[in-house]
Formats: C-alpha cells, structure tokens, sequence
C-alpha cells in the first residue's frame, strides 16, 4: 500500500479555552482547506484513529436544501398552489 505524501507536519498543543479544548489550525492547513475565519469544518474519525478535517459544505442535508429552496420560492409555490 502506498503511503500518502506529508507536505507540511506540525506538532500542536491542545488548549482549554473557556470548557472548550483548542488546537490551532496553521495556515498551510487554512489555505489547502480553503478556509477562513468563520467557516466550519468537519472532523472525520477514520477507523485506524487518524482524523481528517474537510470544510464542511454549505448545504449538509436534503432537508436544508428544500427549506432554502421553499424559502427562496415561496411566493411561486404560493401561486402554483392556488391554481
């Protein structure tokens, strides 16, 4: 099996700020994200116990997508409803 190429490797301290436990996301790891300040990722445990962060998508689920879709067409919803 091929092992993945390492571009950058750091080593972390985990924090406690206020109940939470922080590590700091360096920018090489921001900018391979994509991510900025505000942005949310997504944290997936792989069974061997490594971890991989993606930036988690906009729209997570089928129901957030037709809530935004019902939302942003309500009044032709409306409309075709009372034909």
């Amino acid at each position: 099996m091929e092992q993945e190429k390492i571009f950058h490797s750091k080593h972390f301290k985990l924090r406690l700020v206020g109940n939470s436990h922080v590590v700091n996301i360096p920018k090489e790891a921001r900018d391979a994200l994509n991510i900025q300040l505000g942005d949310e990722v997504t944290y997936i445990v792989k069974e061997n116990g490594k971890v991989e962060i993606e930036k988690a998508d906009d729209i997570e689920n089928v129901d957030d997508l037709i809530t935004q879709v019902v939302e942003k067409h309500r009044n032709t919803l409306d409309k075709l409803a009372h034909l």
